[in-house]
């Protein structure tokens, strides 16, 4: 065998030829170097400067260096001992070349099956592809060496970026905690209830009143943004944007007995002077703004219509009605309170002497009830407005009430609107009004009063001069009671209003009415 056969075949020993399915391109140049000198300044730097250390793995960093360093010396020397080799074949070539130039027209290059190149020995063209199959194999250990050399920066540049991240994360929290002040925990210094249970059919839990917060820690908004947090309830940010002015009308926002609650917590803490909460569905809700209001000092009206008190939340409100010394108006209409509250409210008026306007309209009281409140009424001379409309007092009711009124000073205007007074309860209105000479308008309407009561009433009207406004709208009365209208206007010169809509008449009497409207000027007719 010839020396070019010898070298061909320790190539093929050295570098292997590849496989069929690896598509390699190898640019055809015999001039082509096998490969550029790989510095060792640019293995290294790239690397180096993809793994520095961080500083929360410093020692695991530094470990890692050390291996990559040994694996890139390793790997130069690979390179170096390649290039070595490389060198030589190619001068054994240049030899081989020179001394089988005369051989060279019978030594041609065969193919077999689709295999790789095979080399006749003492030819040139076997020579050169020799070389070319040497060079591939060269690029092929090279490209490996580069592929694992990436792979090792690619994995020390990820760990870094992972340690840089985790280093952001936690220097952004610590400025974070270093930048927030110190929070109150309100719960554990204000009112924690841990029996607090707003099930529908549980009662509100009464464990927590506005006595328990501390003035020292806690201002209003601090106090009612935590107790809704407690009470488990949103926050009403029109009650928390206007809790610091002196008049806060909040109708229809949903309060109900939670919200309620909360707002009885902070309410103390307020200035507030009128306060309206109508249409909210306080419910039972009701006790815990009684109990506040009870050591208010700065609420003077009150308006807590149409929130279906009932017993849970109106019966309180006879304790609060004895209690506060400030509030003058108090509305409590359209609350379904039965005698039951009523006996307490009638309770609290006997304790109390600052309250002027009282609205229990809209509500179920009856005669018991009635009598409960002439008899407090007896002792009671602050109550100058009482409302008494649409409920359910009969003609026994109507009749102890005023009987009870009779010695009452106070009232100047009542309202006792659709109520069932009928001859009964009428015959005792015009006793009441004959004797007071402190009223001044009389509310009467829909009280089913007959013809019988029109002369006693119109003569009781003639005694008393105050009395300069009477509401008879709706009831029962015919063309018989305009004669005791007429002279009852004949001989009065003061001025008067009388509302005498709705009422049936014939058409004749509809015609004198309106001449004697004519007539008296200084009477106010509403026909």
């Amino acid at each position: 065998m010839s020396e070019a056969a010898e070298v061909v075949e320790n190539q093929k020993e050295l570098n292997p030829p590849l496989e069929e399915n690896e598509n390699v391109e190898i640019v055809e140049n015999e001039n082509q170097p096998v490969q550029e000198e790989v510095k060792k300044e640019e293995i290294i730097e790239p690397i180096k400067e993809s793994v520095e250390p961080t500083e929360e793995n410093v020692e695991s960093t530094e470990k890692k260096d050390e291996s990559t360093e040994e694996r890139i010396e390793s790997t130069e020397e690979k390179v170096e001992s390649t290039e070595e080799k490389s060198e030589s074949t190619k001068d054994k070539d240049e030899s081989t070349e020179k001394n089988d130039e005369p051989n060279e027209k019978g030594n041609e290059q065969q193919s077999n099956n689709g295999s790789m190149h095979k080399l006749e020995p003492k030819s040139k063209a076997g020579s050169v592809q020799g070389s070319k199959d040497e060079n591939m194999n060269e690029r092929k250990s090279l490209w490996n060496i580069d592929q694992l050399i990436q792979q090792e920066i690619d994995t020390n540049e990820q760990e870094k970026k992972i340690n840089d991240d985790k280093n952001k994360k936690t220097i952004d929290i610590i400025d974070e905690l270093d930048s927030q002040p110190e929070e109150i925990n309100y719960e554990e210094i204000a009112f924690a209830d841990s029996d607090m249970t707003f099930n529908d059919s549980n009662e509100l839990s009464n464990d927590i009143d506005a006595s328990d917060v501390p003035t020292c820690e806690l201002n209003k908004l601090d106090v009612y943004k935590t107790a809704c947090k407690i009470i488990d309830v949103i926050p009403i940010s029109y009650y928390a944007d206007n809790m610091n002015n002196e008049e806060l009308i909040m109708r229809n926002h949903g309060l109900g007995p939670k919200g309620a609650k909360a707002i009885s917590e902070s309410l103390n803490k307020t200035q507030i002077k009128i306060l309206d909460l109508s249409g909210n569905w306080i419910d039972s809700g009701g006790k815990f703004l009684a109990q506040t209001i009870c050591n208010n000092c700065f609420l003077t009206e009150l308006n807590l219509s149409n929130n279906h008190l009932g017993i849970k939340g109106g019966e309180p409100m006879g304790f609060m009605i004895a209690q506060n010394t400030n509030l003058k108006i108090l509305n409590l209409s359209r609350n379904n309170l039965s005698n039951r509250e009523i006996k307490a409210i009638s309770e609290g008026l006997k304790e109390n002497d600052v309250l002027v306007s009282l609205d229990l309209s809209y509500n179920k009281i009856n005669d018991i009830g009635a009598l409960y409140l002439g008899k407090s009424l007896i002792e009671n001379e602050s109550i100058k407005v009482l409302n008494l409309g649409w409920n359910e007092i009969r003609m026994k009711g109507i009749a102890a009430f005023f009987q009870c009124l009779k010695s009452n000073q106070g009232i100047t205007d009542l309202s006792i609107n659709n109520n069932g007074a009928a001859d009964i309860g009428g015959a005792a209105i015009v006793q009441y009004i004959d004797s007071n000479r402190v009223i001044t308008r009389l509310n009467l309407k829909s009280c089913r009063l007959p013809d019988s009561i029109a002369g006693p009433l119109f003569k009781a009207l003639e005694q008393n001069n105050g009395l300069v406004e009477i509401i008879l709208d709706s009831n029962c009365f015919t063309d018989a009671f305009f004669p005791s209208l007429n002279n009852f206007c004949q001989k009065i010169t003061s001025p008067r209003t009388i509302h005498l809509e709705d009422i049936k008449l014939s058409e004749d009497i509809n015609k004198k009415l309106e001449q004697l409207k004519e007539e008296k000027a200084e009477f106010t007719f509403y026909l």
